[in-house]
């Protein structure tokens, strides 16, 4: 079996995670199938033969970013214990009152990047606000990891345009877009992102479902197989059936290889090899 991590995954405290996974299945009308609890996505990883992942919070309010990102830190040192591979990254809010001192806390933590969800915190990807959290990140060669599309006109703050913005005025920032930049947006994203910016990645969570094994493949060759990764979006989908969505697409094995880990390891953790 493939060295796998699972570079999209989400969690809540177990206290709110019900109400937190109702509300994300409200916001895009589908069911979400796991409980998005911490000991939830380490047995759905197991089960699935998927030895590592990477978090990905997302603050909704200024006021919880701290704590969001103290808890993914702890978080991640649990998976560890419990013999998983796991990184995270740390969330930032338009709200918050100092980027840098907040991205000095991210970095004690052992935070690798930034995780931002335009859509859910309500603020345009390319705003004037977040065009000053990128220039800080690209200052400190911190990675942007961006929740990307919504197909609904009336939900605009994250579209592929507005990633290509960003990618264009920070050529030394690192972009991943997520869900192939695009969700349920593949042929905007196709026609504007993929292929064109050197420094934009991708994660192909949350997209296979929707579409044929000849398409997603299709897709993951114009974004270019060294620059994506695999990730499921847990809750949102759990990790074996994205799992056995990517490996229907009949890529060889090196390809294979690199999607479900190597590409991750060298464009996140700027390791060349995996171990």
């Amino acid at each position: 079996m493939y060295r796998i991590i699972d570079a999209h995954t989400h969690i809540y405290p177990d206290a709110i995670a019900d109400k937190a996974a109702a509300n994300l299945g409200s916001f895009y009308g589908f069911t979400v199938p796991e409980s998005g609890t911490f000991s939830d996505l380490l047995r759905c990883e197991r089960d699935a033969g998927i030895g590592g992942f990477l978090l990905l919070p997302v603050a909704t309010s200024a006021r919880n970013v701290d704590k969001i990102n103290e808890a993914a830190a702890a978080q991640v040192k649990c998976a560890v214990e419990a013999g998983l591979e796991a990184y995270a990254f740390g969330t930032m809010h338009r709200d918050y009152p100092d980027f840098s001192a907040g991205l000095d806390r991210c970095a004690a933590l052992g935070l690798l990047g930034i995780k931002l969800h335009p859509d859910l915190q309500g603020e345009p990807a390319d705003s004037e606000r977040m065009f000053s959290l990128c220039a800080e990140l690209e200052r400190r060669g911190i990675p942007l990891w961006l929740h990307v599309g919504d197909a609904r006109r009336e939900i605009d703050f994250s579209s592929p345009e507005r990633v290509a913005r960003i990618a264009a005025a920070f050529p030394r920032l690192t972009v991943v877009a997520a869900h192939l930049g695009g969700y349920r947006e593949w042929e905007k994203a196709e026609r504007i992102l993929m292929g064109r910016y050197q420094n934009v990645f991708f994660d192909c969570s949350s997209t296979l479902w929707d579409m044929t094994p000849e398409r997603g493949r299709q897709l993951i060759e114009a974004c270019g197989v060294d620059r994506v990764m695999f990730g499921s979006d847990y809750p949102a989908v759990t990790p074996g059936t994205s799992l056995a969505q990517f490996l229907r697409l009949g890529f060889p094995a090196p390809v294979n290889e690199a999607i479900l880990c190597r590409n991750f390891r060298r464009i996140i953790l700027g390791a060349e090899d995996a171990p």
